[in-house]
């Protein structure tokens, strides 16, 4: 009788490994979103699927992955855009190229009245629509991050990771995010030793980890963690001038465009590019960009230090922060940093929290760290054909060894 009942319990527990195992593993959608009127690309479209809560964005060249559960081979995927008629189709029978159509109703509302919108107005409307526009639950994004530096128009080094960030939500407060490093590599670091003793330094007083720094700065989290705006709260308002800069379309949706600067350089003949800028979805006054241009008056003219862009899309209900780049320069040396979003999971029961003893420490350079090198995870990494390594980038990187094996050294030697 033992001998039946330990039979019956060996099977049963390999039906339930079996079937747990069946529906584990994930699917992966390639394709690119068109315009069905002119057949370009469409950049920032959102792929999501409402009952796993698992979604993407596409690129700049309208391109995008979507990865999601086995077991979602009947459900519906959401393609929406700003602007264009929203597309629902089956999981397996998405194609390769989709085409979305302009939306007629509001292609109508693109009629902007001539009344210049007031700013005052406009930000008061930002914050009252804050919970409305962006999530308040906690969500993880999975986001590929890459640096660069030039030095002498040449570039030196590159650094890429494969990271997630968890999020608690639009009003919860900043040190509840999290971002944790699953994959990393970088090439050699060709920084000078005075370079090396500066940052050490500098790092005691600065956060030094600028992965943690683009996140922490993220325009609409702190906007909304201050009843006073922030940024354009009256006692800034005084330091800094704010314009009506023009009305826009992105996607065929008004975009209100105010720009800004610091009222040091307001004798300044200050160019485009200098001027900060803040973009506006006339429709629902959620914030689709942030630009923030930093600099100095030197000498009476500009000195640029730092420009940060944010973009924000929406996937589903809420909008979400999807590409994060800022460039700054340290003396000879100019440094691009970029997060991209590939995918938002709102579905908690598709992640795992990420711990604090795990999570990236702001002040700790996560460069310095060691890491196990795996060639097989970047080799199929699928997220590096959509932002590939320029070839000049690459060719210059590569003149002292090859830039694999600048990969594979600057490991702690122990490929997985």
């Amino acid at each position: 009788m033992r001998i039946e009942m330990k039979i019956i319990f060996t099977l049963w527990a390999l039906f339930l490994y079996i079937s747990v195992f069946s529906q584990t593993g994930s699917t992966i959608k390639k394709g690119v979103i068109l315009n069905k009127v002119d057949s370009t690309a469409m950049p920032f479209v959102n792929i999501y699927s409402d009952i796993y809560k698992i979604g993407t964005v596409t690129n700049e060249l309208g391109k995008f992955i979507l990865s999601v559960p086995n077991t979602v081979s009947n459900n519906v995927i959401t393609i929406s855009s700003l602007g264009f008629f929203t597309k629902k189709i089956s999981f397996d029978k998405m194609k390769d190229t989709i085409f979305l159509s302009p939306s007629v109703e509001i292609l109508k509302e693109v009629i902007v009245s001539n009344i210049t919108p007031r700013f005052s107005s406009v930000v008061d409307s930002i914050y009252a629509r804050l919970k409305d526009n962006y999530s308040n639950k906690r969500h993880l994004l999975r986001a590929f991050y890459r640096e660069s530096a030039i030095r002498d128009s040449m570039y030196v080094r590159i650094i890429e990771a494969d990271i997630g960030m968890q999020e608690y939500g639009i009003k919860k407060t900043l040190d509840r995010n999290r971002i944790k490093v699953y994959q990393y590599r970088r090439s050699n670091n060709l920084q000078s030793s005075w370079q090396k003793k500066f940052i050490k330094v500098a790092s005691r007083i600065f956060s030094m980890n600028q992965m943690v720094w683009l996140k922490n700065n993220d325009f609409i989290k702190n906007f909304s963690k201050n009843d006073k705006y922030k940024v354009y709260h009256k006692n800034i308002l005084n330091n800094f001038i704010f314009d009506y800069h023009s009305t826009t379309t992105i996607n065929n949706t008004p975009v209100f465009v105010f720009s800004f600067y610091s009222k040091d350089f307001e004798n300044l003949n200050l160019t485009e590019n200098q001027i900060s800028k803040i973009y506006v979805n006339a429709n629902d006054y959620a914030v689709i960009r942030f630009k923030w241009v930093q600099g100095l008056n030197k000498y009476n003219s500009f000195l640029e230090m730092s420009k940060n862009i944010y973009n924000y899309a929406k996937i589903g209900d809420f909008y979400y922060l999807t590409n994060v780049s800022r460039k700054s320069n340290f003396k000879k040396e100019y440094i691009n940093y970029n997060i991209h979003v590939y995918k938002v999971n709102t579905n908690r029961k598709e992640y795992s929290k990420i711990k604090r003893k795990v999570a990236e420490n702001a002040y700790v350079n996560f460069g310095d760290k060691e890491y196990k090198y795996d060639s097989i995870f970047w080799k199929n990494y699928k997220i590096l054909p959509e932002i590939p390594l320029k070839v000049k980038m690459q060719s210059l990187i590569e003149l002292e060894k090859k830039l694999g094996k600048q990969y594979q050294d600057n490991s702690n030697g122990i490929q997985e």
